[in-house]
């Protein structure tokens, strides 16, 4: 049977970063393997990475956190504080959404607007109305768009390339037509049918301007099908975000940097309605929960889903289904992580850690509401060029969202290039323990143990070890017999 060693990083002091930290070695049966050596000062400051981590959550005593740092492959777990406690995870519900999307749509999946006419098509003329069907396509906002009105202009003119001149009546759009809504609306502050008559007055005007006479009126109705012949499909990947066509796999990026509530509110409800029962949050969020429910590393217990946007402060995810769905879809969809904020460059972090060591290096997604405050995603550390994927969920009544966000960064940056992670090597003989861990020649290291974490002492093992080549070795003969021992290794000069 192996386990999960649960480690720890050091205090570091500028220039002088060295290597040391618990490593939890139980029975050759538990495990034979470490992740990872501990990193220190020579200054020799005592204190360990997840002390200082759970010391900056700590200040803040009134919050409700679950919190969680591993590695990139999960074999080694850096932090965690209640990793299994469902919070409400505000927009890092998102996360969720838009990676069921992709699972069960496909990156290069492209949303439909359909385009009927009534009466007859005569020189131009449509003798009834024109109506559009719109499938929750979330794109029609002037976060993907310099402006809002570009896709119906689009349709317009290919209106106006079939030879259609003028509508004897009226312009309807039917199914769900989200035209104009910024990243903070609320899709469901209005109506169906009050929003696709916005849609439908914004249509009439893109009629107008490419020249197609409008007699009747601009109207919204409800439901996906509208009477008359079809006449023509738009497609979103019809047009383009920052040059590449608008399929989910891109369409989601805007989404993600800016948190935009509505995109992923309708992603939601088109889940349901094209793969479940009907155009609604529920039928989206059981399409998600059962995606989700498959996936390999990922235990979907305790979780409570009502929307795509996270807006709903009922619903509950944890840190570690955070990072095991963070750690597939890296895996699975490349795409996907162009979508996540990058601290001091874009997105919704684009303000912060930019006069931290995460700056350029923190890839993560944010959760903001009056009792949440959330950033899960990776940091990347150029000392090591690993990744450390975390998650933090803080919740409480009227939340401190300012000091809350400070602590997170603080917390992040943490992991982000002060110190340097190695890999050692653990093996197991005949009783005695040995350990095999990079160095720099000339440089003398110390190992020392304790049997639990809570003794006041580091016992010393043996005498100093002066590195002569780039590995150092140790061994410890005592250890047969003893249930468990927690060992560091420090740079003594």
């Amino acid at each position: 049977m192996s386990r999960k060693p649960r480690l720890g990083f050091g205090s570091p002091l500028p220039l002088k970063v060295v290597y040391s930290g618990p490593l939890n070695v139980r029975t050759l049966c538990e495990y034979t393997a470490m992740a990872a050596l501990l990193l220190v000062s020579l200054a020799g400051h005592a204190q360990t990475i997840p002390d200082r981590f759970d010391a900056i959550l700590s200040a803040l005593p009134g919050n409700t956190w679950s919190a969680l740092v591993e590695n990139d492959s999960g074999t080694a777990t850096y932090y965690e504080r209640n990793p299994d406690t469902g919070l409400a995870p505000a927009s890092n519900t998102k996360l969720f959404t838009t990676a069921a999307a992709f699972g069960l749509l496909g990156t290069n999946y492209t949303f439909e607007t359909r385009v009927y006419y009534e009466g007859e098509l005569t020189n131009g003329t449509i003798t009834g109305n024109l109506s559009l069907v719109c499938e929750h396509d979330p794109t029609w906002n002037t976060t993907v768009f310099r402006s809002a009105r570009a896709p119906l202009e689009h349709i317009a003119a290919q209106l106006k390339a079939l030879g259609v001149t003028s509508v004897a009546s009226n312009v309807q759009c039917y199914g769900v037509c989200a035209y104009n809504f910024s990243a903070t609306s609320f899709l469901a502050a209005s109506s169906t049918e009050s929003k696709n008559a916005v849609a439908a007055i914004a249509f009439r005007s893109a009629l107008l301007a490419k020249g197609i006479v409008v007699s009747g009126s601009a109207v919204g109705q409800t439901g996906f099908t509208a009477p008359g012949t079809l006449l023509y499909t738009h497609h979103s990947s019809d047009l383009s975000y920052e040059g590449r066509p608008l399929r989910l796999g891109v369409a989601c990026i805007p989404l993600l940097k800016v948190s935009h509530n509505v995109m992923a509110d309708l992603l939601c409800r088109h889940l349901g309605w094209k793969l479940g029962s009907d155009d609604s949050y529920a039928a989206g969020t059981v399409q998600v929960l059962t995606w989700l429910s498959q996936m390999p590393g990922l235990h979907t217990n305790g979780m409570v889903m009502n929307d795509g946007s996270g807006l709903s402060r009922g619903n509950r995810f944890s840190a570690r289904q955070c990072i095991a769905l963070i750690r597939y879809m890296l895996g699975a969809f490349p795409v996907w992580d162009e979508g996540l904020p990058i601290g001091c460059v874009d997105g919704t972090i684009r303000r912060r850690f930019c006069d931290m060591d995460g700056a350029k290096e923190v890839h993560a997604k944010t959760g903001s509401l009056r009792t949440s405050i959330a950033l899960s995603g990776y940091v990347h550390n150029p000392r090591d060029d690993q990744r450390y994927l975390f998650s933090l969920l803080a919740n409480r009544t009227n939340i401190d969202q300012t000091a809350t966000r400070q602590a997170i960064d603080d917390a992040v940056v943490l992991f982000s290039g002060s110190f340097r992670v190695v890999q050692p090597q653990v093996t197991w003989t005949g009783g005695t323990v040995g350990f095999t861990w990079p160095a720099t020649p000339g440089h003398s290291y110390r190992v020392q143990f304790k049997r639990t974490l809570s003794d006041p002492d580091w016992q010393t093992l043996g005498s100093e070890i002066t590195a002569t080549s780039t590995t150092a070795t140790s061994t410890d003969a005592s250890f047969g017999g003893v249930p468990q021992r927690f060992y560091r290794i420090w740079l003594v000069r």
